[in-house]
């Protein structure tokens, strides 16, 4: 079963998968963004915050938001002109996520 956008009935894109991804994990834990998660063990302030929300949401999901929120910023300059959308299929086979990979390039050939 594919899965739609609820309002349209059309396929979600592959941008709209990441961004519902994202959206869910952050309303189901607030502290990813109180606690600063997306700065890393290395420029965070406080560790022992990291590790509680680190602990609290699991690694792979930290892990995967934290991926999923830097190829969205990638996305805006993609948007703005600075970057190509291949930018984002490198960051996808970068990341092992072959299955994203293939369905943006899917998604490209349908738009060109």
């Amino acid at each position: 079963m594919k899965k739609t956008n609820n309002l349209k009935g059309e396929k979600m894109t592959v941008r709209e998968k990441i961004k519902n991804f994202v959206t869910k994990l952050e309303k189901k834990y607030p502290s990813l963004i109180t606690n600063q998660m997306n700065l890393g063990t290395v420029e965070h302030t406080d560790l022992n915050k990291y590790k509680w929300t680190e602990n609290l949401v699991g690694r792979d999901q930290l892990m995967k938001w934290k991926k999923f929120k830097y190829i969205l910023k990638v996305w805006e300059q993609v948007d703005n002109g600075s970057k190509e959308i291949w930018d984002i299929n490198y960051l996808f086979r970068n990341y092992g996520w072959y299955n994203y990979d293939k369905l943006l390039r899917i998604e490209t050939k349908e738009r060109a």
